[in-house]
């Protein structure tokens, strides 16, 4: 594990109330900056006494060491406290996105039970609506989380191997499972974070990522661990005005900022159409991760926040997943990021990564997400489980202190993915140069006349149609009759969506080495997603053969 620093010696702990205990001691903390309310600080010297008294109150409620306790509600002052203070009376934190669009309580107690949890503790105005719907949990309000009297006496003390944190993933392929991470996992992931991106306590962050993501909950702690000051707003006010983010980064001077590649393209489009006086020329890093990373979102990104200062090698393509508790590779910050041009033909075909030129016809343009963090090993293998050459694409495989114990409860999912300490990620890619490139899911893959097909290539170029809704773009195979379709989100209707279709079905075979047997327009909010904003192509698919898309247009090829 060269380069690798232990967390007890790069924190000086490997607990997590360790890291805030000692982050109490700086004039550090979190500015919560909320539309409705304002800007609200939060000291680490106030968080510690206030996650103690919620660590008090929760013991009172009959929390003990190891106990799952589920967190329900948005990002604010209340809900942080109560996070911390789970890990302070020695719980397990489950922090639950909200019910998505159609689902009731029903949904929210499958992960509740799950998790196995007794208490589900929420924001106070989703309490009233959840009391008694959500069986084999008590439902407690964050405003009810007093300690109790007499005190419960003296709290559990967390050693580094206890489980601390249950992450759902995001279920783009498969049901949501639970990955379960212990103290030392989540803080060794920390200090090769730390390294890779070079951070210190001069640094202050801006997220609006949501606690129930995996990069969202460890930009949180990642503050409190060097600590320095973060700025978290809630995920609502990003999703109702994208502008909401850059306008915090240049307000409030961040230095660093992260984000899946979708939100850095509706970034850049809110950048176009409404100029405004920015700087942004603070911003030293803007990861790019969470899902496959677009150039082309990166070259439009860059091109508008460099109106405004920014510099274009603050962009760090990175990858991770929850099931690595977060990073894997990231770019050098500082560095322009490096495009891989290889020959689509030869990628599809063989599953070979053959450098060309950009300007040679059928090349495509990929991403590098940088080398290994410091303490993690990538290989790329085949589908029997042998390391294969650079430059050949397989399977991503991780081996890093900070991969997770297993699934939840799941020994079968587990044992599926964990192998002799290496983890199967699902995704392809490849090594070039030392770094990774990723080329997409292996369950998404789109087998059709012996041609190996990407769906995000589809989706990438779909979207930069006029009338399609950036992010809303899914492209699917149906394995038995080897045919493709594409799915489109617009909100034009009537002679404008067919345009749209037949003019996307045009691009699509000219560009691209298989065009669709279908181009499909539905209307806006028809396509299924996760908790975290990401397409789910085999739900999309499902509906499709069951016909329940609401189509504005079609056109067949």
């Amino acid at each position: 594990m060269s380069g690798f620093c232990p967390p007890e010696v790069r924190f000086g702990h490997a607990t997590l109330p360790g890291l805030l205990e000692r982050a109490a001691g700086t004039d550090h903390g979190l500015i919560f900056a909320d539309s409705a309310r304002g800007e609200r600080r939060l000291g680490f010297a106030e968080l510690h006494p206030a996650a103690m008294a919620a660590a008090a109150a929760l013991a009172g409620h009959g929390v003990r060491a190891g106990d799952r306790v589920c967190l329900l509600g948005s990002t604010s002052p209340e809900l942080v406290a109560a996070l911390w203070g789970v890990w302070c009376a020695g719980g397990v934190a489950v922090v639950l996105p909200p019910p998505r669009r159609g689902a009731d309580a029903a949904d929210l107690g499958l992960r509740v039970r799950q998790a196995d949890a007794g208490l589900l503790v929420v924001a106070d105005e989703l309490a009233a609506g959840l009391e008694g719907q959500v069986d084999g949990a008590r439902v407690l309000a964050l405003g009810h989380l007093r300690p109790p009297a007499p005190s419960p006496g003296v709290l559990p003390t967390a050693a580094e191997s206890d489980l601390a944190l249950l992450q759902f993933t995001s279920g783009t392929t498969a049901r949501s499972r639970a990955v379960a991470l212990t103290h030392r996992q989540i803080l060794a992931n920390l200090s090769a974070f730390s390294d890779a991106l070079r951070l210190s306590s001069e640094d202050r962050a801006v997220s609006w990522l949501p606690l129930y993501h995996d990069m969202g909950i460890l930009i949180m702690i990642a503050a409190v661990a060097h600590p320095g000051d973060l700025v978290l707003a809630p995920t609502e006010d990003f999703v109702r005005r994208p502008g909401f983010w850059m306008d915090a980064v240049s307000r409030l001077r961040a230095t660093i900022t992260v984000g899946p590649n979708q939100a850095y393209g509706l970034a850049a489009r809110d950048l176009r159409m409404r100029p405004r006086e920015l700087d942004l020329s603070c911003l030293r890093i803007a990861g790019n991760g969470a899902e496959p990373v677009a150039a082309a979102v990166l070259d439009e990104f860059a091109e508008q926040a460099g109106r405004y200062g920014f510099k274009g090698t603050a962009l760090c393509p990175m990858y991770g997943l929850a099931e690595a508790t977060l990073a894997v590779t990231i770019s050098a910050p500082g560095e322009s990021w490096q495009d891989v041009w290889v020959d689509r033909d030869r990628l599809e075909k063989d599953r070979v990564a053959v450098p060309t030129l950009p300007q040679h016809p059928g090349a495509r343009r990929l991403v590098a997400c940088g080398p290994p963090v410091p303490g993690a090993e990538v290989d790329i293998r085949d589908p029997a489980g042998a390391a294969v050459a650079e430059g050949l694409v397989g399977e991503i495989w991780v081996r890093s202190p900070s991969i997770m114990i297993g699934y939840w409860r799941d020994e079968e999912a587990s044992r599926a993915v964990l192998h002799d300490g290496w983890l199967r990620t699902g995704d392809l890619g490849f090594m070039h140069g030392g770094q990774l490139v990723v080329c997409g899911r292996a369950k998404d893959m789109i087998v059709v006349g012996g041609r190996n097909l990407y769906p995000e290539d589809y989706e990438q170029l779909v979207a930069t149609h006029v009338g399609v809704r950036r992010g809303n773009v899914i492209a699917f195979g149906l394995a038995d009759l080897e045919r493709m379709v594409v799915v489109a989100e617009t909100a034009f209707t009537n002679d404008r969506a067919r345009q749209l279709a037949v003019d996307v079905m045009r691009a699509l075979t000219q560009e691209l080495s298989h065009a669709p047997e279908e181009v499909v327009m539905v209307r806006p909010g028809t396509l299924p997603k996760t908790s975290s904003g990401k397409v789910q192509r085999g739900v999309c698919r499902d509906r499709y053969l069951a016909g329940e898309l609401t189509t504005v247009a079609k056109v067949a090829r």
